[in-house]
């Protein structure tokens, strides 16, 4: 038996660190409710890149998709019933903002400018259904009662899919319509309140269809944290200077 005890740098008694604790084999996610802090992990994937995420595989190698890029290319018909059936005319994604997760795609941001995409690979280019692989977001505690997002691409829920895991183990999952249009989901996380959850976005196929689309995902509590004016007045107004560990070294704000 060890025991560890756990101090970050930055903390005040008004951060609430150990609020919640959850423990999945060797690691461990504490709570820190009131921490003014943001979270790394971009959830709409307006970055630009895949920061919080962390990647298996090659399917998303290419990821975030830059712009609207299926509708540039053709899309082959879906399969269901006839009014699910897409032309195979190229076909909006209906993304927001610049970017969106589409692992048929292979339209990424430049390395220059996040704003820009890399003019290597044009307009309409993609990867197709071969690659595989998956996506985890950065842990986080869950606070609130509902999580939601945009879905499309395939709609084989054993191969290409969106879940929750929830202290490690998948709890909910989610497909496509074979359709590069994506639709909103919402998930009722009412209890799993105070556990620990991880979102984990996948793609095991090779087959057609066998692709995700994914985008703006969004949580009904904050993810930015909260300030409250701590005991040694770092926080006000949504963030502060966090403590120094050399005295010439740089500031770095929270909030």
């Amino acid at each position: 038996t060890q025991e560890a005890v756990i101090q970050p740098r930055d903390i005040t008694s008004t951060d609430f660190l150990g609020s919640s604790l959850a423990l999945d084999g060797m690691q461990a996610v504490i709570g820190s409710m009131h921490s003014a802090a943001k979270t790394r992990t971009t959830w709409d994937f307006e970055t630009g890149d895949l920061s919080g995420w962390e990647q298996t595989g090659d399917a998303f190698r290419y990821q975030p998709t830059y712009g609207d890029n299926s509708k540039h290319r053709a899309v082959y018909e879906g399969y269901g019933n006839e009014a699910s059936k897409s032309s195979g005319d190229p076909q909006s994604s209906r993304l927001v903002g610049r970017y969106y997760v589409g692992s048929f795609e292979k339209r990424p941001s430049s390395l220059e400018s996040y704003q820009s995409p890399d003019n290597t690979f044009p307009l309409g280019n993609f990867q197709g259904d071969e690659p595989t692989g998956t996506l985890t977001s950065d842990p986080f505690i869950i606070l609130g009662n509902k999580i939601s997002f945009l879905i499309g691409g395939g709609c084989n829920a054993l191969t290409v899919y969106v879940e929750l895991l929830v202290d490690g183990f998948p709890s909910l999952r989610e497909t496509g319509k074979c359709s590069e249009r994506m639709h909103k989901v919402s998930w009722d996380v009412e209890i799993f309140k105070n556990r620990a959850g991880q979102i984990r976005i996948v793609d095991h196929g090779s087959k057609k269809w066998d692709h995700i689309n994914v985008d703006e995902i969004q949580f009904s509590w904050g993810m930015r944290g909260t300030c409250h004016d701590n005991n040694f007045g770092q926080c006000t107004g949504g963030g502060g200077k966090m403590p120094k560990e050399r005295n010439y070294g740089k500031d770095h704000y929270t909030g």
